[in-house]
């Protein structure tokens, strides 16, 4: 089950209307689309559902079908990706370098895996040095469905591999972002915020490329 799922089969069960079950934490209009898995709902704001409508949490875990080995390993892979930024920040290339054959050798997360790989790229070899494998390999994952404009972890990824496409593959990916996002106040604000990183960093490459396409439609 979906989060959506779960809270429609509680709120069913407790005979309550979507008014109800909502109270002051969100509007009738938001707490619809959570249920249709149109919005996401934050941690905290999903907390509050629970605790305001005495659903057992350990049975709502269960539907969702939470894995808490697997929330285990995001947490170990939040902590990895966290200690490449730090890397970065400080212009650290031996620790950069060192996370980058870490991650290499134990992650099965291909955004974290890329991502430290640019940053080891950046602060050392540079990415003249890129394997064309890996432009291939992340490619391929940002487009392994048609819908990937729609796909948070896709979006991230193109976000952090810019500097690695060619002006017509840039070009692609941007025209592709601007018209699924043309209306971008209707998305949520985790949408939001990775296509307005993915417009910032797509004006930094075209300063670095010098070159002037979509610019007024980015801004």
């Amino acid at each position: 089950m979906t989060i959506g799922q779960a809270l429609e089969k509680e709120r069913k069960i407790r005979h309550l209307t979507e008014k109800e079950m909502a109270g002051d934490i969100f509007s009738v209009a938001n707490y619809s689309k959570i249920e249709r898995g149109l919005q996401e709902i934050r941690a905290q704001d999903l907390f509050k559902l629970i605790l305001r409508n005495n659903i057992d949490w350990n049975n709502f875990v269960s539907e969702i079908g939470i894995d808490l080995n697997a929330s285990q390993s995001y947490r170990l892979e939040q902590n990895m990706s966290e200690k490449v930024d730090k890397a970065f920040c400080a212009k650290d290339s031996e620790t950069a370098s060192e996370l980058n054959e870490i991650i290499q050798n134990s992650s099965r997360d291909v955004c974290l895996c890329v991502k430290a790989i640019m940053v080891d790229l950046a602060l050392s070899k540079g990415f003249s040095k890129l394997d064309p494998a890996i432009h291939d390999k992340v490619i391929k994952k940002i487009l392994m469905n048609d819908s990937w404009t729609k796909d948070i972890d896709s979006l991230k990824l193109l976000c952090n591999t810019m500097l690695i496409y060619s002006d017509d593959e840039l070009y692609f990916f941007i025209s592709s972002i601007l018209r699924k996002y043309k209306n971008i106040e209707d998305y949520s604000s985790a949408y939001q915020y990775v296509v307005g990183l993915i417009c910032i960093n797509y004006l930094d490459n075209c300063y670095r490329r010098k070159r002037a396409f979509k610019l007024e439609e980015v801004i």
